[in-house]
C-alpha cells in the first residue's frame, strides 16, 4: 500500500482509523519527494529539486516532532538519529546536486516505512478480528435475550 500524495481528507480518515497509517503516509511522502528530487537532478531542474527536498524536510521534521524522546526510549533515540541524518542529507542534496545522497536517504527511510506498514497491517487485521468477535458476541446475546 502506498500513501504518497495524501490529502487532508485521507489524512483525517487515517488518523481516525489508525495512527500507524499516518506514519506510513509520511514515509511514503518523504520517499516520493526524494525520488522527485532525484528526477529533478537528472533533468537539471534546480527549482523542482529544491521544492522536493523542502517537502522531504517538512515531512521528516514532522516525523521527528512526533517522537517522544522521554517515553520512547532507545527506539525514539535511534529514530531521531536517522531523521537527523536524513535532514543533513537534504542539505547535501541541494548543495552538491547529487542524486546519490538522495538514494542514501531513501535507503534509510525505506526499511522504517516497511516496518510501520507491517505494523499497520497487523493492527488492521487484529482490529477487524476483534470487531468480528464483538459482533458475533452481540448477536449471540441478542438471540439469547430475545
Amino acid at each position: 500500500m502506498n500513501y504518497s500524495g495524501i490529502t487532508a481528507e485521507s489524512l483525517a480518515g487515517a488518523i481516525e482509523s489508525f495512527p500507524s497509517r499516518v506514519i506510513v503516509a509520511l514515509y511514503d511522502e518523504a520517499i516520493a519527494s526524494l525520488e522527485a528530487a532525484k528526477t529533478a537532478i537528472g533533468q537539471g531542474d534546480i527549482e523542482c529539486r529544491f521544492r522536493a527536498t523542502e517537502r522531504t524536510a517538512e515531512v521528516v521534521a514532522a516525523l521527528y516532532a512526533s517522537l517522544d524522546l522521554v517515553e520512547g526510549g532507545r527506539i525514539a533515540e535511534n529514530l531521531s538519529v536517522v531523521y537527523e541524518i536524513v535532514l543533513r542529507n537534504i542539505a547535501f542534496i541541494n548543495t552538491r546536486n547529487d542524486a546519490r545522497v538522495a538514494d542514501q536517504a531513501i535507503k534509510l527511510l525505506k526499511p522504517l516505512r516497511e516496518s510501520w506498514a507491517t505494523l499497520d497491517e497487523r493492527i488492521t487485521v487484529e482490529v477487524a478480528a476483534a470487531e468480528s468477535r464483538a459482533s458475533m458476541a452481540h448477536a449471540q446475546l441478542m438471540r439469547a435475550a430475545g
